[in-house]
């Protein structure tokens, strides 16, 4: 597998800006204004899957603001590999979470979107493992960085900073969150159209 940092940025394709018959709010401009915003939030913030959640939802209006304001506070436990313990990578249950909100059931009755959830959670999981060769934090940081952090160790975190750790996470962030906007939008087209 190349370097995963080779593929990370936060634009696809520069020229669609320069393309007078690319439209605003085309689908390219939207995936871009998601990573833009995931990254962003990462660097200004900090919380991996608050960063990728918040940012879908500000551009694909997946739940009203005041609605939101839930989920970002459960998403909170979530960054660092689940309350920073290095588990399951935080961009990826931020993902999850936006697909929940876009296509999930909003009542315990609705057992059939509930089922259909559910194998759309499994087929971005196992996208996000495909292109990433895995979902754990702690295996994701040995490739972003070099080595697994114990973010909870002073010394650790000062190190992954040292190390071009927030840079390299923020750009993660940037790429999952276009990979979840667009696996939305995907799904979306699909439903309309049968």
């Amino acid at each position: 597998m190349p370097d995963i940092l080779d593929e990370l940025r936060l634009e696809r394709n520069e020229s669609i800006y320069r393309d007078p018959s690319i439209p605003p709010a085309s689908k390219e401009k939207i995936l871009d204004a998601i990573a833009r915003s995931a990254y962003n939030y990462e660097r200004s913030y900090s919380g991996c899957t608050r960063s990728v959640l918040s940012a879908i939802n500000d551009h694909l209006y997946l739940v009203p603001k005041d609605a939101f304001e839930y989920c970002f506070k459960a998403s909170s436990t979530l960054p660092g590999g689940i309350a920073r313990m290095g588990e399951v990578c935080g961009t990826l249950t931020g993902a999850l979470m936006a697909i929940g909100l876009a296509f999930g059931p909003e009542k315990p009755q609705d057992t059939q979107k509930y089922a259909t959830v559910m194998k759309l959670a499994r087929q971005f999981f196992q996208k996000f493992n495909e292109k990433f060769e895995q979902f754990k934090c702690r295996e994701l940081l040995k490739k972003l960085v070099g080595k697994s952090y114990d973010f909870w160790n002073p010394q650790d975190r000062e190190e992954w900073i040292r190390n071009g750790g927030p840079e390299k996470c923020a750009l993660l962030c940037a790429e999952v969150a276009r990979m979840a906007a667009e696996f939305i939008i995907e799904v979306k087209e699909r439903q309309s159209s049968s």
